[in-house]
C-alpha cells in the first residue's frame, strides 16, 4: 500500500514485521554459531600457528561479521547504485515520495536486524571491550531507527542509513581478520579504507543526508502536514534525536580510529585502544 513518508502503517503490519525480525535473529545467531564452529575447527586443525589458535573464536566472529556486512552492503550498494541515493535529487524528492516498501528494501531491512536484534542480546555475554556502553547505545538507537522508520513509513530513509553504515563495517571486519591471520599488509590496507569510508559515509554523509535532510526536506516535502499529530511530532523528533546519537558515536570512534592510525605511523603496529583486556592477551 502507497503511504507518505511519516504516515503510520497498520499495527498488524507492524506486528508482522516485528516477528519476522525475530526469526532473522534467530536465524542470525544460529548461522553465526555455525560459522564461529567451522572457523574454530579449521583453525584448531589446520594452522600450526599457537597465537591464531588461541583467537581462533575471536577470528570465527570476525569472519562471520565479514560476510554479513559483505551480503548487507552487496544489497545497500544494489539499491544505491539503482536510486543514486547520495544525490540532491534524491535528498529532496526520491526519500520523501509517496511509497510502499518493496521486498527488496523489507529484506534489507530484515538482513540488519538477523545481526543487530541478535546483538542487543547476546553482546550482554559476549562483549568484553571498554566501549561496552557505547556499543549497546548504538545497538538500540540501530534497532530503535528500524523498528520507527518502518511504522512511520520512512523505509527509504531507513535503507539510506543502513547503507551508510555499511562500508566502514565491513572493511573494519576484514582488517582484524587479516590481522589475526598475521597477514599486515592487506590488514593495513583494509584499515585504511576503513577510515576513508567511515569519515565519509558514517561522520559526513550521515550528517548531510538523514539528518540535516530530516530537519529541511522532510518540513518542505510534498505530502507534509501543516498541522502534525504529537504522535507523529513524536515519532519524528525521536528519530532526529536517536540518529544524533548515532552520529555522535560515530564521530567518537572516528576520533578513537585516528588515534590507532597515528599510533600505527609511529610504532609500526594498530593497536585497538578500546580494549585493555585483548592487549594483555596478546
Amino acid at each position: 500500500m502507497l503511504r507518505s513518508p511519516g504516515e503510520y502503517v497498520p499495527l498488524s503490519e507492524l506486528g508482522t514485521f516485528f516477528f519476522h525480525s525475530l526469526l532473522a535473529a534467530l536465524l542470525g545467531f544460529i548461522l553465526r554459531k555455525i560459522i564461529v564452529a567451522i572457523v574454530k575447527y579449521l583453525v584448531e586443525n589446520l594452522s600450526d600457528e599457537f597465537e591464531i589458535k588461541v583467537m581462533a573464536t575471536k577470528l570465527g566472529n570476525l569472519v562471520c561479521k565479514s560476510l554479513f556486512f559483505a551480503f548487507a552492503f552487496s544489497q545497500g550498494l544494489n539499491m544505491a547504485v539503482k536510486n543514486d541515493i547520495l544525490s540532491e535529487e534524491y535528498l529532496y524528492n526520491g526519500l520523501w515520495e509517496v511509497s510502499e516498501i518493496s521486498s527488496e528494501e523489507y529484506f534489507y531491512y530484515l538482513t540488519y536486524m538477523s545481526w543487530y536484534f541478535q546483538k542487543l542480546f547476546t553482546d550482554l555475554f559476549e562483549y568484553d571491550r571498554s566501549d561496552f556502553l557505547p556499543m549497546m547505545i548504538h545497538h538500540w538507537a540501530t534497532c530503535g531507527l528500524i523498528f520507527i522508520s518502518v511504522s512511520i513509513s520512512c523505509h527509504r530513509q531507513g535503507v539510506l542509513i543502513m547503507f551508510l553504515h555499511d562500508p566502514s563495517d565491513l572493511f573494519l571486519a576484514l582488517a582484524k581478520v587479516f590481522r589475526y591471520i598475521q597477514h599486515e599488509t592487506p590488514s593495513t590496507i583494509c584499515f585504511l579504507i576503513m577510515i576513508l569510508s567511515w569519515g565519509y559515509t558514517r561522520v559526513w554523509c550521515f550528517a548531510r543526508y538523514p539528518i540535516y535532510g530530516s530537519f529541511d526536506a522532510f518540513w518542505s516535502r510534498p505530502s507534509a502536514k501543516e498541522f502534525p499529530s504529537n504522535a507523529e511530532l513524536a515519532a519524528q523528533w525521536t528519530c532526529r534525536g536517536l540518529m544524533t546519537i548515532l552520529w555522535v558515536l560515530n564521530v567518537w570512534w572516528f576520533y578513537l580510529t585516528l588515534i590507532v592510525a597515528r599510533d600505527k605511523i609511529i610504532t609500526g603496529k594498530i593497536n585497538d585502544v578500546r580494549s585493555d583486556k585483548e592487549k594483555k592477551q596478546r
